[in-house]
């Protein structure tokens, strides 16, 4: 099997946040040491590739994947949420993980210059797939189900809100690889979709900062600006083109 530049689909990898990529165009050295700071405690992650959301063209450095993540032991229990610890656990190519059930995130994934070894990645099977699959299917309609069950018994279910990390459309910039064995050899746990919530929430707060920042900036600059009488177009450009640059993994 060829090398490759982005992961194929069905693959199991491991993943992590780049935090330090996400914010090399942000206005000022404040970001930069914030994410230095998170790049120290990142955690690596174990995925499995479901689809190709944003696909990449010739040279583009990214392409962004839908990718569950994959931990070990049963799903936590969620009572808001109506999830229960008896969720599908289809066997993987290694001991004691699981697809967690509604574990699905959107990554931006940095292309891997030296390729990708597919010789010596995890490949689940097209009827494995199916599997799981359908395991998800039948534990989403139970889910409803149970969703139901509450309502018609008067229970009040939570709401959906702004903070809802489930919701949250911000995608990340992720480095990928399949040795998997060797990144996690003598590992006794896997982070969770939770701790993904979690750094995730994290860098986009560096990143909301870091623009509040820059606009304050600018706006100081064309306050001193309009008091001398001196047009100046400083503190603008850097701006703009890091929110373009930045357009494909920060969505506000």
């Amino acid at each position: 099997m060829v090398r490759t530049h982005f992961p194929l689909l069905s693959q199991y990898l491991w993943m992590k946040i780049d935090f330090v990529a996400m914010v090399r165009e942000a206005d000022g050295p404040e970001a930069l040491a914030a994410a230095k700071m998170l790049a120290q405690e990142a955690k690596t992650y174990v995925v499995f590739t479901r689809s190709v959301a944003v696909p990449c063209f010739g040279g583009d450095p990214t392409s962004q994947y839908t990718v569950d993540i994959v931990t070990r032991g049963p799903r936590l229990v969620d009572d808001t949420e109506g999830f229960s610890s008896d969720m599908p656990n289809p066997p993987l190519p290694f001991p004691d993980c699981a697809h967690w059930l509604a574990s699905t995130v959107d990554v931006a994934v940095q292309r891997v210059s030296e390729g990708l070894n597919n010789n010596k990645a995890h490949n689940l099977p097209p009827a494995q797939v199916y599997l799981i699959n359908s395991a998800n299917d039948q534990e989403w309609d139970r889910l409803i189900e149970e969703r139901v069950r509450r309502l018609a018994s008067g229970a009040c279910l939570p709401q959906s809100s702004e903070d809802d990390p489930f919701l949250d459309s911000f995608v990340p910039l992720v480095d990928v690889g399949v040795d998997i064995a060797e990144r996690f050899a003598g590992s006794d746990q896997l982070p969770t979709i939770y701790d993904y919530f979690e750094e995730r929430a994290k860098i986009k707060r560096i990143l909301i900062t870091a623009r509040d920042r820059a606009a304050g900036r600018e706006c100081c600059a064309i306050a001193s600006s309009s008091s001398t009488k001196q047009p100046s177009d400083s503190g603008t450009g850097s701006f703009k083109d890091s929110a373009t640059q930045s357009k494909l993994i920060y969505q506000d």
